[in-house]
């Protein structure tokens, strides 16, 4: 049976922009646990982080509002009765101040709020780092199409590189599950709150971070006339 989740610690942050560090939304880092219960099994993360409407805007002061709520949440849903005297810094929580210089030195992010997310599993222990799990989340594109088997309307799901495929600079809607851990002493851990990404949706595109720029290989290049040009279209590769 599926549990059922608490929607008051669900937030959906729709138009944020997305920065993320070696396409980890799709490949996972990969990484050995030492400490804690899951000790000798590896642990797959998918993450990235979500850069909120500008502080001073109306939209930026709601998105910030919804994330504070869900926090409060997720501490009553963790410590009940208790949640009042239990405290967390905001630097130990998911959302984090953009105009902090010892949070962050990048560019984008002043003048808004940041979020961090991600979703871990872990393998069997001592399974490889190269078995690599199913993503847990789906990333979807923006528009419904056809599904070919049952003819109903369907958000596609998206790979790195696709057109509608988010990636850095890029805008999204993001979904959201706040929760609470308590402190581990033995992994050095403060009481903390954290977001667990449920879903992405690219949302349209924007400048890049990465420095470069997207083209459709299609549409900018022209065929090449020629008989002196070889067919390769059957060779092996």
């Amino acid at each position: 049976m599926t549990e059922k989740k608490d929607e008051s610690r669900v937030v959906m942050f729709k138009g944020v922009r997305l920065n993320m560090y070696n396409n980890q939304l799709f490949d996972p880092q990969a990484e050995q646990t030492t400490k804690g219960k899951n000790r000798g099994k590896v642990r797959f993360n998918w993450g990235a982080k979500f850069i909120l409407a500008a502080k001073d805007s109306a939209e930026g002061k709601a998105q910030f509002a919804a994330a504070k709520a869900a926090m409060s949440a997720a501490k009553i849903a963790k410590w009940k009765d208790k949640a009042d005297d239990v405290k967390v810094k905001l630097s130990n929580t998911p959302i984090q101040d953009g105009d902090d210089e010892e949070v962050t030195t990048f560019g984008p992010m002043k003048g808004a709020y940041f979020l961090s997310a991600s979703k871990t599993v872990y393998g069997p222990k001592d399974g490889s780092e190269s078995d690599v799990p199913k993503r847990p989340f789906r990333v979807i594109g923006p528009r419904k199409v056809k599904d070919p088997a049952t003819g109903e309307l369907k958000f596609p799901d998206v790979k790195a590189g696709d057109e509608n495929a988010p990636y850095s600079g890029s805008y999204v809607n993001v979904k959201v599950e706040f929760w609470a851990q308590e402190a581990d002493s033995e992994r050095g851990i403060p009481n903390r709150i954290n977001a667990t990404i449920l879903a992405v949706q690219f949302a349209k595109h924007g400048e890049s971070f990465g420095g470069g720029t997207r083209i459709n290989v299609d549409d900018e290049f022209d065929e090449e006339d020629g008989d002196d040009l070889a067919d390769t279209s059957d060779d092996d590769l």
